[in-house]
């Protein structure tokens, strides 16, 4: 169980703690342990936690009219995962969130990072960050989805995910650079006879 110590690294690269402020906010996190294939968070729940990871993989994805899942996002270890939107405004999460490994997560719900807000220093300068990582990371997706062609999303997934089709199913993998697995195989074919 690795617990508070990778969160702690995570927050320490941004900001400073006093003595204090660490002993009043460890109270109030949590661990989570999630098997495999666990839905952390259900589409149409509303987000009450941000789960940082300290071990494993997740996805974040949606379930269409259709029944087809449409995966949006990976996290990987020492990255926070939740739907963003609906931990922000209280309304209805668009997206679940599954463990695709066993996930070891520290979590902080409302009152913790209200705690952080109002008690720490620096804590509205860590949830700043925190925000604009998320906002540059759909903005990234969007201009992925819609400006570049394919080969420079499947560059830029094997550039920011390193290993990751060794961890997840190919139809994942197929689904989140918006293609089908064929043509994912079609891909990883002519990489490998670059």
């Amino acid at each position: 169980m690795i617990g508070f110590s990778k969160l702690y690294e995570s927050f320490s690269s941004v900001i400073s703690f006093t003595e204090e402020e660490i002993k009043g906010f460890l109270p109030l996190l949590s661990i989570k342990n999630f098997k495999k294939k666990d839905i952390m968070l259900q589409q149409n729940d509303v987000a009450d936690s941000v789960f940082f990871i300290n071990s494993g993989l997740t996805r974040n994805f949606i379930t269409n009219p259709k029944g087809e899942e449409i995966t949006m996002h990976f996290t990987l270890e020492g990255d926070y995962v939740t739907e963003y939107a609906s931990f922000l405004t209280g309304r209805k999460s668009t997206c679940s969130v599954q463990a695709l490994e066993d996930v070891e997560a520290v979590v902080l719900n409302r009152e913790a990072l209200q705690y952080g807000y109002e008690k720490v220093k620096d804590g509205n300068k860590l949830g700043r960050i925190i925000a604009e990582t998320y906002f540059m990371m759909a903005v990234d997706k969007l201009e992925e989805m819609y400006s570049g062609d394919i080969l420079e999303r499947f560059d830029k997934l094997n550039e920011t995910l390193p290993g990751i089709h060794q961890r997840v199913p190919q139809h994942m993998i197929a689904s989140y650079l918006g293609i089908t697995p064929v043509h994912l195989s079609r891909l990883k074919s002519a990489q490998v006879q670059k």
